[in-house]
């Protein structure tokens, strides 16, 4: 089972659409890491068959949507947050600990807008960037093949 990563779109339903058409036929679960998850409205009805999971982001307003979650895909633990309240863009060293302390086997974050992944203490950890692309570069995504042991985070995927 795969499930698309998407954070930071900040509005831009036209640069999540085609993400989102690609993997649709792919992918079971959504994750949106926050700063823009309102966008996902649509896609929720527009993809009845997808499960849609979406945390906060510190330029989300309202109530809707909590700051961080823990989702249980395939037997793994994943820790959703759109990292802010965690520092991230200083240091991963607050994300990292509090992966551990909630037993997470994969840590999702956005907020910092630069694809990243890399492992700690046994975790997973990716970045997907930014959906929203401010240089005009290629809106950024991720896919996690969960049926892999371990888990294959793939970032920045054109279909």
């Amino acid at each position: 089972m795969k499930a698309l990563v998407l954070s930071d779109s900040h509005g831009s339903i036209e640069a999540v659409a085609p993400i989102v058409q690609a993997n649709a036929g792919a992918v079971r679960h959504v994750l949106h890491l926050g700063d823009g998850c309102d966008d996902m409205a649509v896609f929720v009805h527009q993809y009845p068959d997808l499960v849609f999971h979406i945390v906060s982001g510190n330029c989300d307003s309202g109530d809707n949507f909590p700051i961080e979650q823990i989702v249980e895909i395939c037997g793994k633990r994943i820790f959703i947050t759109h990292g802010h309240k965690y520092g991230v863009k200083s240091s991963y060293d607050r994300i990292c600990y509090a992966a551990l302390e909630v037993g997470a086997d994969i840590c999702l974050f956005g907020h910092t807008h630069v694809p990243v992944k890399f492992e700690y203490e046994g975790i997973l950890f990716m970045n997907p960037g930014a959906v929203f692309a401010r240089d005009d570069s290629c809106p950024r995504y991720g896919v996690i093949d969960l049926t892999k042991e371990p888990a294959v985070c793939l970032l920045n995927r054109r279909e």
